[in-house]
């Protein structure tokens, strides 16, 4: 007589891998070109997916650190480890010249060099961030608040950004522009093509509701 042994039923359990970080510090701190320390070191890492917002107190180097990350800043201590090339870094700053009388449209400013995504456009559209009568507007008889909009819309579309550094993208800003620009800011990372956001902001009323965390920088004791 032949007796059957039966294996046990096997369970395979998927699990999604987490994805690598785009950005990883370990005790990295901020240093002025004379070597004087900014903020308290950190440890930090940003995924695709993420949106993380960059407080701290004014004059700590939340400037500073997004330039780090960029590659234009290179005196700070500790470790930085990101697999992106420089193409797949997009930075808006804060805007320093707001009366440079550019002889052409808000339109225009957003077709420079940068191939339509309409998708993206299409959205910002129905969010109202921008308007068809908005795009006619000659940039030197613009707002603050018109320019900035644009310039935000601007840098989502940058074919191969992967890394949004975004240094207090949400300034001059009305409460629905506001809200139209957390909408579609959040919407583009939620788009699946590996793009996550650090940006900065000043007031509490212009962090966005949805986030992954707040990565806050201290200034260093004396």
């Amino acid at each position: 007589m032949t007796t059957e042994t039966q294996s046990p039923t096997q369970t395979t359990i998927q699990t999604t891998p987490t994805p690598s970080a785009l950005l990883k510090v370990q005790q990295l701190q901020g240093q002025t070109p004379l070597g004087e320390p900014l903020f308290e070191a950190i440890d930090w890492s940003l995924r695709p997916g993420e949106l993380w917002v960059l407080r701290g107190p004014n004059g700590v180097g939340k400037s500073t650190l997004l330039k780090i990350f960029l590659g234009i800043h290179p005196y700070f201590t500790g470790q930085l480890d990101g697999p992106l090339c420089p193409s797949e870094k997009v930075y808006l700053p804060q805007i320093t010249q707001p009366h440079l009388a550019w002889p052409i449209t808000l339109g225009e400013v957003l077709g420079l060099e940068v191939p339509k995504d309409s998708t993206l456009t299409a959205k910002a559209l129905e969010l109202k961030l921008i308007t068809p009568e908005l795009l006619k507007r000659p940039w030197a008889g613009a707002s603050g608040g018109e320019r900035q909009r644009l310039l935000l819309l601007k840098s989502l579309q940058q074919p191969e950004g992967k890394l949004l550094l975004l240094d207090e993208p949400f300034n001059h800003l009305d409460e629905r522009s506001l809200f139209a620009a957390h909408q579609l800011l959040q919407w583009q990372i939620k788009r699946g093509q590996g793009v996550a956001a650090l940006i900065s902001c000043h007031n509490d009323w212009e962090v966005p509701s949805a986030l992954s965390g707040e990565l806050r920088l201290k200034k260093v004791k004396a």
